[in-house]
């Protein structure tokens, strides 16, 4: 039984779970079998050797706490007297034993002595041998240990152990995610997971000597112990589903996983919530008690043996408010008998940059659910909240009136958010986390001295600071509402903004961007930001200079609070055209053929297409002259130039063939590189001029790439066959990608014949493959169908692409789009499903 049990690493936990135990036993339980195991295995390695030398097994780290998942690793220490011959070839009896058995086993071999020095250098060491456990051997040996090694672990250089735990907790959440809401937490380094309770567990035994629950006072009271148990139990619950779900040792409950897990834990669909939100709101709700109660016990650590000795440092700020040893509190507990008095704590915080005390915390978090909503529908309280929007330290004050329930009850419509999972691409927080987070990184924007930011501090120089905080705070109203939030918000807002004693104009630009907030970034990135219509769009929306910035700012916190990647260099620049073109549009700046330097570049701007003139700069037209005529003399012309932004920019100019952007596509594609953009030009004389730019360059470069590319491309764009080159097949398997993470959205194909008035947009959202690119031109070629710009998009193993085109020098007619889009649903969607 145990044997089938131990080689079926899920069997067991299934047959626990399915049985109603909770976490914690099911983790013991499977504790307790493998202890059988390896006492059986220590037992038939000793048989037959003779005296036994005083030698003991240890269960250490989570095998020692007895949290043991099916894939778990399962840490032992062989701990012997002395490391004699005897011992060293008992301990390696017993591991060979134990690898025969093919259990996968960390270990270490030690005596008393190593232990306890080994565990002094290293902080991992030292708190994987705090939470040691008998398992074989001398038990005499393992209560010497105890006696004379465990309270050295825990109290020799007890400040010195403290900090390290304490900088480990810092640079660990800076690793795996600063935020509770992650959509896809990782459920035992993340913050509020399982190893912030192990930091928990030893900064208890520390402070209180291995007392339990009761004894450890005002720290952590026994309602705050019992959150505890609770919050660990059910983490361990779900990482014991998750690693029988993935069917292998996994702790980030990724989209994948979160539905079977849901289910498996016993949450099901509601009207207003799928089983995964359920299972994501509970998760959320678990970690933050696990969070709040490690902040207040490192605070308390951090007060016993680093702060200044209390009475240093009290200063009165007002009659009712003070601070003590840096932290605000109030005279006392009555003192919040009003919402008006809970806003003037948070004035007072964010204008002194002091964080409150856990008391006043308490209190604030208590008198918070005793007033009725139509108190904190008073226009008395959005004044000193708008103060606040106006001021420094907005991100911060926000979020801790959030984490009070303040800033849910002040603002309803925005409390609706808490702990909304709402499933975007690219998307890694809840909607709540991430309005808070956007604010946050406007705010740092505007305060930096970093250079390529200074725009950003300019921009803001003209916007009232209060009205777009606001706007941000409530972008995402509309969520859960409607798929089209933004619409849904702007409905929502107005009832809103009747409660804040706000100017007219002030209101306007606050709904305006509600309803706006992601038509600049659809444009930019899934538009030719340079495209007139592209350009001619946003200024119709926006009207004004104003509106525009403001609009531009707005973008900037949100697109960088949807995930800590998102927002990149390339896209600065890709927003940046856009905005440059809409400010140079309002401003009435046009160029024209009249202001090129001499008539030989005039006659070849007036060859190009309309839109050529446009989108690029006379500088930019200059060269590409000078890469046609060597292009008319040499048959072909590639120019490769590195950009500030870090990408490549690939200028073929050549004369013009059918499939010709297939062949590029296919040839870049084969040596593996990412595609970002196309524009693709082609003159009236039947020269094309195709710009192609490539992010990740550096990484694929070598010495001579520059001149392998040229002689490639001669030789497949000169080529006077029809044939196309196959990508996917030359594609080397070092570049093949694995199969994209499943994800909550629609793999979409449509065919837009609005947007502009002389090309159809052929917009595609698949999941992202090696060819992916490639297969598409291909398709788009055999239907006779000319590509004359792309936005090529590509992140997180979906691709997004959207394709400007003609046929014949017209728009696509209705039988070619209807035959197109055959041609990829059959390529690519039809084909999803055996992939």
């Amino acid at each position: 039984m145990v044997s089938g049990e131990i080689n079926d690493p899920c069997s067991a936990a299934l047959a626990l779970l399915s049985s109603g135990v909770d976490g914690t036993s099911a983790a013991l339980s499977l504790s307790g079998i493998m202890d059988r195991r390896l006492s059986a295995a220590f037992a038939e390695a000793s048989a037959g050797r003779g005296s036994c030398p005083e030698i003991t097994v240890t269960a250490v780290g989570g095998y020692g706490r007895g949290e043991m998942a099916p894939y778990s690793d399962v840490d032992i220490m062989v701990l012997a007297r002395d490391r004699g011959t005897l011992s060293s070839d008992y301990g390696q009896a017993f591991l060979y034993r134990l690898w025969d058995l093919g259990l996968n086993i960390s270990h270490s071999f030690r005596t008393l002595g190593e232990a306890l020095e080994d565990s002094m250098k290293d902080l991992k060491t030292r708190t994987l041998l705090i939470d040691c456990r008998y398992v074989a051997g001398s038990r005499e040996l393992f209560t010497e240990f105890g006696r004379d090694v465990s309270e050295k672990l825990l109290f020799k250089s007890k400040k010195t152990f403290i900090s390290d735990i304490l900088r480990d907790i810092q640079l660990r959440h800076r690793t795996y995610g600063e935020s509770l809401y992650l959509l896809e937490p990782h459920i035992k380094e993340g913050r509020g997971g399982l190893r912030d309770i192990h930091c928990i567990g030893w900064l208890l035994k520390i402070l209180f000597r291995g007392a339990e629950g009761a004894a450890y006072g005002e720290v952590v009271s026994r309602h705050k112990y019992d959150l505890l148990m609770k919050a660990r139990d059910f983490l361990l619950k779900v990482r014991l589903w998750l690693h029988c779900t993935a069917a292998r040792k996994n702790d980030v409950l990724s989209y994948e996983y979160q539905e079977e897990v849901a289910r498996s834990l016993g949450f099901h669909d509601t009207g207003r919530f799928y089983a995964p939100e359920l299972l994501m709101r509970r998760y959320y709700r678990e970690t933050g008690h696990v969070s709040d109660l490690l902040s207040r016990l490192g605070h308390h650590a951090g007060r016993r043996f680093f702060s200044l000795p209390f009475g240093l440092g009290m200063r009165k700020l007002s009659n009712d408010f003070y601070t003590v040893r840096n932290e605000l509190t109030c005279r006392t507990s009555e003192v919040l008998s009003a919402p008006e008095k809970i806003l003037e704590a948070f004035l007072v915080y964010a204008q002194t940059g002091k964080r409150l005390s856990y008391d006043l915390r308490d209190t604030i978090s208590t008198r918070a659910k005793t007033f009725h909503k139509r108190h904190w529908a008073s226009k008395s309280l959005t004044a000193p909240f708008v103060r606040i929007l106006k001021g420094e330290r907005v991100y911060e004050t926000l979020s801790a009136m959030h984490d009070l329930g303040v800033l849910d009850r002040l603002l309803p419509e925005f409390g609706r958010l808490n702990h909304l999972v709402v499933y975007e691409l690219y998307h890694r927080y809840t909607v709540d986390e991430h309005s808070l987070l956007a604010i946050r990184n406007l705010e740092s924007a505007k305060n930096s001295r970093e250079l390529k930011l200074q725009y950003l501090a300019e921009m803001f120089k003209s916007i009232k600071q209060e009205v777009l905080f606001l706007a941000i705070l409530l972008h995402d109203i509309g969520k859960g509402v409607s798929k089209r939030h933004e619409e849904a918000g702007y409905r929502l807002i107005k009832d809103v903004l009747e409660r804040f004693d706000l100017a007219n104009s002030d209101k306007r630009m606050i709904e305006f961007l509600v309803r706006h907030h992601i038509t600049l970034a659809r444009l930019a990135l899934t538009r030719d930001p340079s495209a007139p219509e592209s350009i001619a769009q946003i200024t119709g929306i926006v009207g004004s200079e104003d509106n525009l910035k403001a609009l531009y700012l707005m973008t900037y916190a949100d697109m960088t609070a949807v995930n800590p990647d998102f927002w990149t260099d390339w896209k600065a620049v890709v927003f940046h055209e856009l905005y440059e073109g809409a400010i140079g549009h309002l401003r009435g700046i046009s160029s024209t053929f009249e202001d090129l330097p001499d008539l030989e570049l005039r006659d070849f701007a007036k060859d190009m297409p309309e839109r050529y003139l446009l989108s690029e700069p006379f500088d930019t037209i200059a060269r590409d002259h000078g890469h046609v005529k060597a292009a008319l003399a040499e048959g072909l012309s590639a120019v490769f130039q590195e950009r500030p932004d870090g990408t490549v920019e690939l200028t073929v100019a050549t004369r013009d063939r059918p499939g010709l952007f297939s062949r590029i596509v296919g040839l870049l594609s084969a040596r593996g590189f990412n595609i970002l953009r196309a524009r693709l030009y082609t003159s009236r004389s039947g020269v094309v001029v195709d710009k192609i730019l490539v992010s990740n360059w550096r990484s694929l470069w070598w010495e001579g790439l520059e001149e392998g590319l040229r002689r490639e491309l001669k030789a497949s764009l000169l080529a006077e066959c029809e044939a196309l080159p196959g990508a996917s097949a030359q594609a080397s398997p070092a570049l093949q990608m694995t199969a994209p993470q499943r994800h909550r959205f629609e793999y979409v194909v449509e065919i837009d014949n609005e947007t502009s008035d002389t090309q159809t947009l052929v917009e595609i959202a698949l999941p992202d493959r090696v060819g992916l690119l490639y297969d598409i031109t291909r398709v788009l070629y055999l239907e006779g169908v000319d590509i004359e710009s792309a936005v090529i998009n590509t992140e997180d193993g979906v691709a997004q692409d959207v394709f400007y085109t003609r046929q014949r020098g017209t728009k696509l007619s209705y039988s070619t789009v209807e035959r197109l889009l055959g041609s990829l649903y059959e390529s690519e969607i039809k084909s999803l499903g055996s992939r």
